[in-house]
């Protein structure tokens, strides 16, 4: 059908006049093309989802000839504009379409982090559960859905969801770079995303380092990541002598850029973080000391009791020997004295 001087068909004029009647009509003719795209790229179901009309996005999904994976100039497909708009009803009829393509370019993980984004309990919800979208599945930078939740979810309660249902294993893949979700984490001002990793995986190595030498603490600490660093030093297993590849420590991480601060407010912060790491590292060396001392006393008086105990099995022998010589001159004694009676 010929467009108009936007490059509008008919049926887009109809959806913008919410020209309901002559939709439908149009429809029942099966005269028009229902993929034709305007100069944005955009189809009318596109151009529907993207007004509000509910409706008409719904008529429009009812049209079998509706090619519903096509993408916009944004590469934006109706899925991730209904995402968007924060249109359950119109996510919902997608994804029960059966030419629905998730896995094609990604479209169901872009779609979830758009969701993660937008904060719609019943759309994350849909994506989340939908057996089509992997979890697992990495982008480019070798990002699984957890690292897109803790980089953009918009509630906590998103990456509880997702790690209920992609289980433990999801915590432990590191990104390209030898990441972890923690280090991931920690590069965002959130306490309560790392309270949440915390609570789910109780083993987490906190010295370990990624591709180049930096550790979880050094990621908060460039970021100035003020309570991230306060719950991760509650830890007692960091390390804070460990170097990366440039042979920088945690104290290097913190100092990095000191001379760009000028505010009174972060001097203060700055110097509260430094009082911090120092404290920490102090009561570490005073534990590894007293650990020490307990060893030593501890060797020392094994070393005692060995010997102790073998000056004891000594003096027990020597008396086995003498008793058992005595024992025999009393019977050669005794053989002398029956002799001589005889």
């Amino acid at each position: 059908m010929q467009k108009n001087n936007q490059d509008e068909t008919p049926l887009m004029v109809a959806i913008n006049n919410c020209n309901y009647s002559f939709i439908e009509k149009i429809f029942s003719t099966k005269l028009l093309n229902p993929n034709e795209k305007d100069n944005k790229g955009q189809t009318a179901l596109m151009r529907a989802i993207n007004k509000g009309k509910t409706d008409v996005a719904s008529l429009l999904l009812e049209e079998p000839r509706l090619m519903i994976n096509r993408r916009d100039n944004n590469t934006d497909t109706a899925l991730i504009l209904a995402v968007n708009k924060s249109n359950a009803e119109i996510v919902s009829r997608l994804l029960a379409r059966p030419d629905l393509t998730l896995k094609e370019h990604n479209q169901g993980l872009v779609a979830l982090t758009a969701a993660l984004k937008k904060g719609n309990d019943e759309i994350v919800a849909m994506l989340i559960n939908h057996p089509e979208i992997d979890l697992y599945k990495k982008t480019d930078g070798g990002h699984n859905t957890l690292y897109h939740a803790i980089s953009h979810a918009n509630k906590v309660s998103y990456i509880y969801m997702l790690l209920q249902k992609a289980g433990p294993n999801l915590l432990i893949e590191k990104d390209n770079n030898g990441r972890t979700p923690l280090m991931w984490a920690a590069r965002k001002p959130r306490v309560e995303v790392l309270s949440l990793l915390l609570e789910q995986k109780k083993d987490w190595d906190f010295n370990e380092q990624d591709n180049k030498g930096c550790t979880v603490l050094m990621y908060a600490l460039q970021s100035d990541n003020e309570p991230f660093i306060t719950k991760l030093l509650e830890q007692d297993s960091l390390n804070l002598d460990l170097k990366d590849k440039n042979g920088k420590t945690a104290f290097d991480y913190l100092n990095k850029g000191h001379n760009m601060i000028y505010s009174w407010a972060e001097k203060e912060r700055h110097r509260k973080i430094f009082n911090l790491l120092s404290d920490y590292q102090t009561n570490q060396k005073r534990k590894a000391d007293l650990e020490r001392l307990i060893k030593s006393e501890q060797d020392t008086d094994a070393t005692a009791k060995s010997s102790q105990d073998s000056s004891s099995s000594q003096n027990i022998g020597e008396s086995s020997l003498l008793f058992t010589v005595t024992e025999k001159e009393s019977s050669v004694k005794k053989e002398n004295g029956n002799n001589k009676l005889k």
